[in-house]
């Protein structure tokens, strides 16, 4: 995997420190800033999923970033890069709801998860 920029690593640390995160999203900021998950976290749901998206669209180049370096990760994140944009679609098209929810990705990310074991810590080797 390409390694991150500078800017791209001062931008995932102010992130971290200042911006809304949640277990699947520090993963993936682990895997850009090079570390390997001991225990990766995926979103289980559309407010997970949110936190992921705002990461991966903040820096440029992001996207590819993710995508290459989240494959492998675990079954669930290389289904979840497969069906990326897909899922980033249906987000776009639902985050505005005025009931604040998203039946529609969170359907497709039920269809889409190889299983459903969550745990409260993150751990990430670097």
């Amino acid at each position: 995997m390409q390694k991150p920029t500078c800017l791209q690593v001062e931008a995932i640390a102010n992130w971290l420190l200042n911006g809304e995160t949640g277990e699947s999203s520090k993963t993936i900021a682990g895997v850009l800033l090079g570390g390997k998950p001991i225990d990766p976290r995926h979103p289980y749901d559309p407010d997970d999923f949110k936190r992921c998206y705002a990461l991966v669209e903040l820096i440029p180049a992001g996207r590819e970033l993710f995508r290459y370096g989240m494959r492998g990760v675990s079954p669930n994140w290389e289904e979840l890069v497969n069906y990326w944009y897909e899922l980033c679609a249906l987000w776009v098209e639902e985050r505005n709801n005025p009931d604040r929810r998203a039946p529609k990705l969170y359907k497709r990310m039920k269809e889409i998860a190889v299983s459903e074991n969550r745990e409260n810590t993150i751990n990430i080797e670097l």
